[in-house]
């Protein structure tokens, strides 16, 4: 059986109102290290298998092959979701918006 999942695009809207980690400056911002204490920068932008989609409570997690349009492998995982409505999500530290780019298989 083979499954394949779903292609998004996630892009970082805004911060929260209230976020516990404010969002970083995109020009200083230490992609990939793990000294990372602000959330990510407005307009960060993601692409990849969407493995775990917007739910409350939950955490998205993407198979990254793009980063900010660059090819750059890796795993992005959010904060806790809050809110979901269509086509966006709310952690919390941030808003983003998602849009499904093709859908999965099974």
């Amino acid at each position: 059986m083979e499954i394949l999942l779903p292609y998004a695009r996630i892009e970082k809207l805004a911060p929260t109102d209230s976020p516990t980690h404010p969002p970083g400056d995109a020009a200083a911002y230490p992609y990939g290290q793990p000294c990372n204490t602000d959330s990510l920068p407005v307009g960060y932008t993601v692409e990849g298998w969407l493995v775990s989609p917007p739910a409350v409570d939950g955490q998205v997690v993407v198979l990254r092959c793009m980063r900010n349009g660059i090819a750059c492998l890796g795993i992005f995982g959010s904060s806790r979701v809050t809110k979901v409505r269509d086509g966006y999500f709310w952690t919390q530290n941030s808003v983003y918006r998602i849009e499904v780019l093709q859908r999965g298989t099974s």
